[in-house]
């Protein structure tokens, strides 16, 4: 008889799926919008509104506000938010059991809409764009919710179909997570093969939608850009679906202690906190994304003939990457759970054993996915990097600075020049090559200086290597 880990880690272990429920076809009035069945206890329409997000959400959102060092006042209205989301979730509960008035429900979910407005961006379904770019069609058709080492996905089956009468290179697709009032609660965003349709052609791919809001009760399809903001996920201090705000040491959390934990046993992988898993994810997520929009600036003038400022990866890659990556952070996070679990006797010490085996697969996974830099790193004529320096920044341990300076010896104005930013963590493994502009002018003849900022704890940013390349 299989273990209670080994049933949850079922898929990195032997690439099984645990269904929850039968494909399920169901669709509204718009062809790029699904409507899909279960949730929680409903939201009452009561009030103006506001994105019906769960406490997990609210949780995240101050972990997310701590990471960038956010300020007192924006932590206490995340913390007020996340508090009355528990207690609008809680009367909703108690209404449903006849525990309690609807007047209180009502009352409860007022104060939430109040406490989210002031605290948090809003985005509607009627401002999102439509699923049709260029002749090109998205359609979510059909979803399914399995489990996927313990923690929910939602795949959902979406069909491109080019309308046009010419080929159609096909760019990521957005599917957002939205609430019975139309309130966006969460996106994510992936890519699709082939990468170029012919006219009257379609593919159909399925998404995976990991995490998804508890409250969602449709999905919405769009291509990208615009990308939707990713918040980091990875938080190692609390648990985001226990989070008591009376209890948090916000102090202690912004000097940054979330890195400085136990660091768990490699078993065989290196030693990644699974808050660095998260933070690897996000950043290899705008990495795809950055490469996506260079790719089009190149082709919409033609190209780069030099290739200087060619994405370092295809975007089609970064975002399976950056997939792969999302798995070995899910894997860590139930790594933890059974260990945590396992001090409390629910599970054995060959099941702790098992689990940290299936997060060290899931991140030998990623690392041989990595695709090779293709950078051409060739000097720009006329400029020269004259000097660059690492810098901690005060506010935080989780980013650093990069200072520098650059010299043009031509003859011509050098605006916002590019320069190459290589970075590996301290096993030697790249985790990101991207371009940053330096936020600068240099007139011939001129030096100027600029700073630029890292989001990645020092960790994950052991070894930085700086050329100028366009």
């Amino acid at each position: 008889m299989r273990s209670g880990f080994a049933r949850v880690t079922a898929l990195f272990l032997s690439v099984l799926l645990v269904a929850l429920g039968p494909l399920s076809h169901a669709q509204d009035g718009a062809v790029e919008t699904i409507t899909v069945a279960g949730g929680e206890a409903p939201m009452p329409i009561v009030g103006d509104g506001a994105p019906n997000y769960s406490p997990e959400q609210t949780a995240g959102m101050i972990c997310t506000a701590l990471t960038r060092g956010s300020s007192n006042d924006i932590l206490y209205r995340l913390e007020k938010a996340h508090e009355s989301t528990v207690r609008a979730r809680d009367a909703r509960r108690e209404f449903r059991l006849g525990k309690s008035s609807e007047g209180r429900m009502n009352a409860t979910e007022r104060q939430r809409q109040q406490a989210i407005q002031v605290a948090a961006s809003i985005v509607t379904l009627a401002s999102l764009p439509q699923g049709v770019k260029d002749g090109l069609v998205a359609q979510p058709v059909s979803y399914r919710r399995i489990i996927e080492n313990g923690r929910p996905v939602m795949l959902i089956t979406t069909t491109v179909r080019n309308t046009s009468d010419g080929r159609r290179f096909v760019p990521p697709v957005t599917l957002h997570a939205i609430d019975a009032r139309d309130f966006v609660l969460a996106s994510q965003v992936g890519a699709i093969e082939p990468e170029i349709l012919e006219p009257g052609q379609s593919h159909q791919f399925v998404f995976r939608f990991r995490n998804p809001p508890a409250y969602a009760v449709k999905f919405h399809a769009a291509f990208a850009p615009p990308f939707p903001v990713r918040a980091f996920r990875g938080c190692a201090f609390f648990d985001p679906r226990r989070l008591d705000t009376a209890r948090l040491d916000v102090q202690r959390l912004r000097n940054n202690e979330m890195f400085a934990i136990e660091r768990p046993e490699g078993r065989g992988a290196p030693p990644y906190l699974t808050a660095e898993l998260a933070l690897l994810a996000k950043l290899t997520f705008e990495d795809a994304q950055d490469a996506y929009i260079v790719t089009e600036a190149r082709r919409a003038v033609g190209g780069d003939p030099e290739g200087r400022c060619a994405p370092m990866q295809s975007w089609q890659e970064l975002f399976r990457l950056a997939d792969r990556i999302e798995d070995a952070w899910i894997a860590g996070q139930a790594a933890e759970e059974v260990r945590r679990d396992a001090e409390r006797g629910v599970f054995l010490p060959e099941e702790v054993d098992e689990a940290y085996r299936a997060r060290a697969d899931a991140i030998h996974t990623f690392m041989k996915a990595r695709p090779p830099s293709r950078a051409n790193a060739a000097r720009p004529n006329g400029l020269v990097l004259e000097s660059w320096e690492r810098r901690a920044r005060a506010n935080g341990a989780d980013t650093v600075a990069v200072a520098g300076a650059i010299r043009n010896e031509g003859s011509t104005l050098a605006r916002e020049p590019s320069v190459l930013l290589t970075v590996k963590d301290e096993f030697g493994h790249l985790v990101t090559e991207r371009f940053y502009r330096a936020p600068i002018n240099v007139e011939p003849g001129a030096t100027r200086r600029f700073v630029m900022d890292i989001s990645l704890p020092p960790r994950l940013t052991k070894d930085i290597t700086m050329r100028l390349v366009c």
